[in-house]
């Protein structure tokens, strides 16, 4: 069973719940002039159709036009896709572990009753429309079944591979033949004896379900990880056709192509460009197509002459295997956007490829491509040059294409690149210095402590050491420290300056200092959270902030904060962000960027980047009202039970119900935070709404139940 949950809330009749949102404000906008998708599945049929599923599960995007033009499935968002194929017409797409048709490419969803309804792991559909399903689970008598009725009755093709049948992948080839295919076996159905016959002599142990190719000459490509290898059915013989040196680091990408030619693409380590290599006699050659791709390619499909492939952060295809490419990501508005970096109204985000905008986000140009890119880390100056932390140093001064690695630039903590000079924190306690672009390096400062923290606002540099404050002093020509009110952390601390104030934030708490840190005093948070995370000011001395919530040990919460007033207090401007916000624990936090006085820029997980106008004034005060109620929804480990976290200011009562109307569970919550567990061992799968009743509004959370 999986649950799968629609974060949004729905408020009815908010009034008390209600977080004091003025109408005729603004609201958050999702930057759509942004076109870099990343892409988790794409899948494409004969006629051309492609069907791109975006990393986040934020619906299904489909092209009739070979990727010209893409429209968006809304209803499938948050929707646990594993796989989608077209037959006869139709969508059958993979959710979780059930198997659904859509009438056409757009028409409305139905479920397909699976075999012994079980859970699906696998499925493919053949020429013939036929559906063919592997289960989930054990006992197994069989693992692959097939249908031609759409679901109203399976017959059993006797043969398993594995018990887990997820990793049984299942493909029909133009000739009307079943393959199978296992972490260690490879298997074709026989049409004319109607039993499974196992390829031997393969001798590979993958980490990787392997990927295969039959053609219409009695062979079948096998990409194995490491190794590509052809099989020649009727004589039983492999030919090896390429296999990477020991100490590798990328699982090949392999494609048969309709004209002949075979092509290959490969990166050899994590830090390496991406390789194509083609060969045109069957592999016993390879040249090299290009060695300067952003990253591996992950080759689709064909049709009507051109080649369709994606990476991590787009879809190409090229007419001439591999010599030019051209960009089908237009249209396809997803985006993994890891973290950004602002300098005035220029913008750099660090996607699954680099963008570049130069008036706030409105538009966008793509010099160079993201991939492998350090999303908490990169900063690129005026002059185009761009630097790297890893925790050691790379540079590049070619718009990302290549880098390089300046020598004892490891064990590196935080970086500050500026216009004219470039400064980097040492595990060492130093700080250094670089003048020529990151070339060489000169230690200015040897600490006390690790500088964990370094900011500038354009005239003067801070960084955060232990419990001193570090700063450049313009009056003596060097560094000096001051006292901080708490101990400074790595991973913690956050520091802020205007032209009247400076904001330190440790652990929770927020302190203020108008003389440069000669006197530090505790600022009140009344805000929901127990740390601030990206803490910035504005040009107009506007300052914003992440508040976090820590508690919920499966999801991150945060709140997006705006304070007009030095933070002496604090609104609430989350509004209408999606729940994508509050995302799962491990991933990298929220950024926030000024990009004018008026203006702000924040990244939503795989939703992609936001911006909020018209700062001037603020519609959210922090609330007079109760804040509605906390709602955390999360499965226990069997998967049987539903956990609910509630916490209100006032006794509520909590009902579920299905969308028929039909209540299946309700009790009664006190005021204050408590957890509730609920059975739903009996719950047959779809959508259902928690609500939570109070004396002056309603509350409503949508989830499902999957199995």
């Amino acid at each position: 069973m999986e649950l799968n949950f629609a974060r949004r809330f729905s408020l009815i009749l908010p009034v008390i719940f209600l977080l004091c949102t003025a109408q005729g404000h603004a609201q958050w906008q999702r930057v759509t002039s942004l076109s870099a998708a990343s892409t988790m599945l794409v899948e494409m049929n004969a006629e051309g159709v492609l069907c791109c599923v975006p990393y986040g599960n934020d619906g299904l995007y489909i092209s009739t036009d070979g990727g010209d033009s893409w429209t968006h499935q809304t209803d499938l968002e948050d929707r646990l896709i594993r796989n989608v194929e077209l037959s006869r017409g139709d969508l059958l797409i993979h959710i979780g572990d059930s198997l659904f048709v859509r009438d056409g490419l757009y028409g409305p969803l139905a479920g397909i009753s699976s075999p012994r309804d079980g859970k699906i792991g696998t499925f493919c559909t053949d020429d013939a429309e036929n559906v063919y399903v592997t289960l989930v689970g054990n006992p197994l008598t069989d693992s692959v079944y097939v249908s031609s009725d759409r679901g109203i009755s399976w017959q059993p093709l006797t043969y398993k591979f594995s018990d887990d049948g997820k990793k049984n992948a299942l493909l029909a080839d133009a000739a009307g033949n079943l393959w199978s295919h296992d972490l260690y076996n490879v298997g074709c159905f026989n049409i004319d004896t109607g039993q499974w016959e196992k390829l031997s002599g393969l001798g590979f142990r993958s980490s990787n379900v392997p990927r295969i190719f039959p053609d219409d000459r009695g062979h079948v490509y096998i990409n194995c990880e490491k190794r590509i290898v052809k099989h020649d059915i009727a004589t039983n013989v492999n030919h090896e056709l390429f296999a990477q040196e020991p100490g590798s680091y990328a699982v090949l990408e392999f494609w048969p192509t309709a004209a002949g030619p075979l092509l290959l693409s490969y990166r050899q380590n994590s830090l390496s460009r991406g390789m194509l290599l083609r060969s045109t006699d069957e592999g016993v050659s390879w040249s090299v197509v290009d060695s300067l791709l952003p990253t591996q390619l992950q080759f689709i499909g064909e049709y009507d002459g051109w080649l369709y492939c994606s990476t991590w952060g787009q879809i190409l295809r090229t007419a001439d295997l591999g010599m030019t490419f051209e960009d089908c990501t237009e249209g396809l508005y997803t985006q993994s956007v890891s973290n950004f970096e602002v300098r005035g109204a220029r913008v750099h985000v660090m996607a699954m490829r680099y963008a570049l905008s130069d008036d706030g986000g409105n538009t966008w140009e793509y010099p160079a491509y993201g991939h492998g890119l350090n999303p908490n880390e990169l900063q690129v100056t005026a002059d185009g040059v761009a630097y790297e932390n890893r925790g050691w140093l790379r540079v590049s001064y070619d718009s990302l294409r290549t880098w390089e690695e300046p020598q004892e630039m490891e064990q590196l903590v935080d970086l500050l690149a500026l216009d004219n000079v470039v400064l980097a924190s040492f595990r060492d306690s130093t700080l250094r210095q670089s003048v020529d672009q990151g070339r060489t390096w000169d230690i200015v400062y040897r600490g006390s402590a690790l500088i964990a923290t370094l900011i500038s606002d354009g005239m003067r540099i801070f960084g955060t050491m232990g419990d001193r404050l570090l700063m450049w002093d313009d009056a003596t020509a060097g560094w000096n420290t001051k006292p901080l009110p708490y101990q400074a952390t790595e991973w913690n601390a956050e520091l802020a300056v205007n032209d009247s104030v400076m904001l330190f934030s440790e652990g929770g708490t927020l302190w203020t200092t108008s003389d440069r840190g000669d006197n530090w005093s505790e600022l009140p948070l009344s805000i929901p959270g127990d740390l601030l995370r990206s803490l910035i000011s504005s040009t107009d001395g506007k300052f914003a902030a992440i508040s976090e919530r820590t508690g919920n040990p499966f999801f991150q919460e945060y709140e997006v904060l705006l304070s007009l007033d030095n933070g002496e207090s604090w609104d609430i401007i989350t509004g209408n962000l999606p729940e994508r916000l509050n995302m799962q624990r491990g991933r990298v936090p929220p950024c926030l960027g000024f990009t004018s006085p008026s203006r702000l820029l924040i990244d939503v997980d795989d939703r992609g980047l936001y911006v909020r106008d018209g700062l001037t004034s603020v519609e959210t005060g922090v609330p007079t009202h109760p804040r509605e109620p906390v709602v955390e929804l999360w499965p226990t480990q069997a998967r049987s039970r539903l956990n609910a976290r509630i916490e209100t200011r006032q006794d509520v009562t909590v009902r579920v119900h299905d969308l028929a109307g039909r209540q299946w569970h309700s009790f009664r919550a006190s005021a204050g935070t408590g957890t509730h567990r609920l059975d739903i061992s009996s719950w047959p799968p779809g959508q259902y709404y928690l609500s939570i009743e109070a004396e002056d509004g309603l509350l409503v959370r949508s989830f499902a139940v999957l199995r």
